[in-house]
C-alpha cells in the first residue's frame, strides 16, 4: 500500500489498503509505515538539497540501505517530492494519527482519507514531472 502511495497509483493503493483492513489489519499500521517511509525520504531529500547530490547517489549511500527492488521507487519519490511537500504530507499523517486516536470508530475512514490525499498528490507530482 505504501509503495502504491509513493508511486501515486491511487487505485492500487486503495485496493491494498482495503484488503489490509478487511483482513483485520489496523489502519494505523499503514499510516505509521507511510510516516516512516516519508521521514526516510525527507532525510534523503535534505541530503540532496544541502549537498547538491542526485537521487541515485543519495539512495546508494543510504544507511540502512534501501532494498534493491525498491531503489527506483525511492529515487523517483526523491525526485518528485520537494522538502515542503514532504513536510505537508507528514503533517497530514500526524493529524490523521491524532484523529484516529480520538475517534477509533472512524479510524479506517480517517486513515484512508489522509493516505489517499497523499497518493493523489504523488500522482499530480508525477504528472507535473513528465
Amino acid at each position: 500500500a505504501v509503495d502504491a502511495l509513493l508511486e501515486g497509483k491511487v487505485g492500487d493503493f486503495d485496493t491494498a489498503f482495503t484488503r489490509h483492513c478487511q483482513s483485520g489489519g489496523p489502519p494505523f499500521l499503514v499510516v505509521s509505515s507511510a510516516m516512516r517511509q516519508l521521514q526516510q525520504i525527507q532525510a534523503m531529500r535534505g541530503q540532496m538539497d544541502s549537498g547538491g547530490r542526485n537521487a541515485a547517489s543519495v539512495v546508494a549511500a543510504a544507511r540502512p540501505p534501501v532494498f534493491f527492488s525498491r531503489r527506483k521507487l525511492v529515487e523517483k519519490a526523491l525526485e518528485r517530492w520537494s522538502s515542503e511537500a514532504l513536510g505537508r504530507a507528514l503533517t497530514r499523517l500526524q493529524t490523521a494519527v491524532l484523529q484516529t486516536r480520538r475517534r477509533p470508530d472512524l479510524s479506517v475512514a480517517l486513515a484512508r482519507q489522509a493516505l489517499l490525499g497523499i497518493a493523489v498528490e504523488s500522482s499530480r507530482l508525477a504528472q507535473r514531472g513528465n
